[in-house]
């Protein structure tokens, strides 16, 4: 899916001066469970395709209950950021954020403000679907 979206946005200006991805993390216990990150694997193709590197400066906490069968009021409920930085992300011009799929937008808003980078750090995203 990756190497696709990379693929159909190649031209497109806004990808242009990307020079790193971010995958959204998931925490140890899901990936292991699961055996991989969708966001992550995404960003595997985006990157081989458009020879972009990826970072991983935040990390994921574990959390007791999973959010994904969870209706939109009871996502945004949820206190406390899921993520922290585990490195600054420097001096990178443009980051694109790598997502599977965008419920409510929560996990996004999470990551963004967990995220530790310059100010003049253009942010942009990406994602493989979204709900309406």
């Amino acid at each position: 899916m990756g190497q696709q979206i990379a693929i159909e946005q190649r031209n497109c200006s806004f990808l242009s001066d990307v020079d790193v991805l971010l995958p959204i993390p998931m925490s140890h216990r899901s990936q292991r469970k699961r055996g991989y990150n969708q966001a992550e694997e995404i960003a595997k193709g985006i990157a081989q395709t458009l020879q972009i590197p990826i970072a991983f400066p935040l990390k994921k906490k574990h959390q007791k209950t999973s959010t994904t069968k969870k209706d939109r009021k009871s996502r945004m409920a949820v206190t406390g950021n899921p993520f922290y930085s585990c490195s600054h992300l420097g001096s990178f011009k443009h980051a694109l954020i790598v997502d599977d799929v965008i419920t409510t937008g929560s996990t996004i808003a999470h990551f963004i403000s967990a995220l530790e980078c310059d100010a003049s750090t253009k942010i942009s995203l990406v994602t493989f679907s979204h709900t309406l």
